[in-house]
């Protein structure tokens, strides 16, 4: 009998804490939908591929009137911060709500494996109300084919006529291997130049012997020599025909006419020009012809203060020799 009662005491004492838990919650989650599929129905839902935006929508119901509420979605473990969050509004209860936010997946450099398992948090919060939150278990994958430049060295000058050299670095992010990748790097309406950069493994592979997932190369490009002095865009594009996947770069340079400077080291161009308006310029070439002028006449006078005398001479000499 005595145990009866313990028991009974614990249970009563049991759906007591359950009760309180049940009557404190503002509010209870009805279904969290990712990318149109309903996380409550599906134990694991595939969210999207890497470096997607996907769709995020929590509908919850309000057991109080609350106000100053927020709902945050979020995935942890990542070098970047993965969350959105409302901004804050206010319940009335009884009402339902659909809060719809949006989740940037992780890059592929985030990711170990081809797919990736992930939990996916959802927070809803109360200024003086403890916050409600469950899991739900998302999948994401990676590209199948993927190309990223990871590193573009360019000069950050040029001087027409002269040979550039570029380093790029290329690296396959799918989960696939990539064959017969090429490199185009041009200056539009200047020159372009096509690479082959070969076979690139995907990270994933197992079989680094052969080809591997980076590929570093040298490109040269000649500058032609009446280039016109000006800001160029240097433009560096991977592709691969198989798999019609493109990767873009683009970086600033700055182009200077052979005959323009004697030392381009000491030349920096912004826009063509010296940064002025060619005043300066003007100014020194009308000092130096002036200069010139007033030489000439200074010449010219000492040549005729030097010759006078003697001329006055000359004819006191003969004006005396005819009297």
């Amino acid at each position: 009998m005595k145990q009866k009662t313990i028991l009974v005491s614990f249970i009563a004492l049991f759906a007591i804490v359950l009760a309180l838990n049940t009557v404190s919650a503002f509010a209870s989650i009805d279904d969290v939908i990712v990318n149109d599929i309903s996380l409550k129905l599906d134990a694991k839902t595939y969210a999207g591929e890497v470096s997607n935006t996907i769709p995020v929508e929590v509908k919850f119901t309000a057991d109080a009137d609350v106000s100053d509420v927020r709902v945050k979605v979020y995935i942890e473990g990542y070098r970047d911060e993965i969350s959105d969050s409302t901004a804050r509004f206010r319940l009335v209860n009884g009402s339902s709500y659909i809060k719809r936010l949006s989740l940037d997946l992780p890059s592929n450099f985030d990711l170990d494996n081809d797919l990736e398992d992930l939990v996916l948090y959802v927070r809803i919060s109360a200024k003086g109300e403890d916050s409600i939150e469950e899991d739900y278990p998302i999948v994401m994958q990676r590209n199948l084919y993927g190309l990223s430049l990871l590193s573009i060295e360019a000069p950050d000058k040029v001087t027409a006529g002269s040979v550039i050299a570029i380093d790029v670095v290329l690296h396959n992010t799918g989960s696939d291997r990539l064959d017969d990748t090429y490199v185009k790097v041009s200056i539009p309406g200047i020159v372009e130049r096509n690479v082959y950069f070969g076979d690139i493994a995907s990270e994933i592979d197992k079989d680094y012997d052969q080809i591997r997932d980076t590929v570093n190369k040298r490109i040269y490009l000649s500058i032609p020599s009446d280039a016109i002095s000006g800001i160029y865009n240097l433009e560096v594009e991977a592709y691969n025909y198989d798999s019609e996947v493109i990767a873009k770069k683009q970086i600033v340079l700055n182009g200077v006419e052979a005959d323009d400077i004697e030392d381009d080291d000491d030349v920096e161009v912004i826009d063509g020009t010296d940064g002025t308006d060619g005043t300066s310029n003007t100014v020194l070439i009308l000092t130096v012809i002036l200069a010139i002028i007033f030489v000439v006449l200074l010449i010219i006078l000492i040549v005729l203060l030097t010759k006078k005398p003697s001329e006055i001479e000359e004819f006191g000499e003969g004006e005396t020799n005819y009297y």
